[in-house]
């Protein structure tokens, strides 16, 4: 195991914008991650005009998305495009390479396959046709993203999350995906814990990037930071077999040396 760099900051917001702008800026590709933790990160940088270009000169890509429709609110492209694309200024947007998981045309499919369901309520979990078909379109997402990761991964930086229950990207606790040898897979949490069919970048692309940056904040993280750095058997300490730079605020690593 290695020995990861933590950093622990008051405002994780400036921590990530000087993250970027200090060692991102000549990368050719930054990876996000969505969930909830994303949307509010990135709502930070609007105005910090370092990071917006930063931003202009790299491919941004996706981490993961819930296959979902991407109009829908638990889609990581929506949160991503409402909370961060659409406040920034039309010349800034028209400069970003934003390349989503999701295109146009699964889009449509995925909507038609939801067509009269309720999507909050999850209704895959039970309705075996319907993950059948969300199953087919998120391996059509996988093989499409597949190319675009072997492409970027190398000289991209990863930017990750963190769950309660220690995963990152939608690679969770006991689940297939986690052994998975492509780039980018389907993943679904069976225990229930997180939310719909997941497509994903897996660890054999997420090892293999040139830059890893975990971004934590809030005392609720707490605990999970300090069994993730403790152990060997949550998704999250994979990441300490190589190297990794984590964004902590103080209430983040509050447990850290205990």
């Amino acid at each position: 195991m290695r020995s990861p760099e933590i950093l622990v900051g008051d405002d994780i917001g400036e921590a990530f914008a000087t993250y970027l702008t200090e060692r991102a800026y000549d990368a050719s590709c930054l990876f996000i991650s969505g969930g909830t933790t994303g949307p509010q990160l990135f709502a930070q940088l609007i105005n910090n005009a370092a990071v917006l270009t930063v931003f202009t000169s790299l491919v941004i890509a996706q981490v993961d998305e819930r296959v979902v429709p991407t109009d829908n609110t638990d889609s990581n492209h929506y949160r991503f495009r409402v909370d961060f694309l659409d406040k920034l200024q039309p010349e800034i947007v028209a400069a970003t390479d934003f390349r989503p998981m999701v295109g146009a045309d699964i889009d449509a499919e995925i909507s038609k396959s939801y067509e009269g369901r309720s999507i909050e309520r999850e209704p895959e979990r039970s309705d075996v046709l319907l993950m059948s078909q969300l199953r087919a379109n998120g391996l059509k997402i996988s093989d499409h993203y597949e190319e675009l990761t072997r492409r970027y991964i190398q000289d991209a930086v990863v930017h990750l999350g963190i769950g309660p229950d220690g995963h990152i990207a939608s690679l969770f606790p006991n689940s297939e995906a986690l052994e998975s040898t492509r780039y980018v897979d389907i993943n679904f949490d069976r225990s229930g814990t997180n939310k719909h069919l997941r497509t994903t970048l897996t660890f054999e692309s997420i090892m293999k990037a040139r830059q890893v940056v975990v971004v934590a904040s809030g005392e609720r993280k707490a605990e999970i930071i300090r069994k993730v750095l403790s152990s060997n058997d949550l998704p999250a300490s994979r990441l300490l077999t190589r190297d990794t730079t984590w964004l902590l605020d103080k209430e983040a690593a509050r447990d850290i040396s205990k």
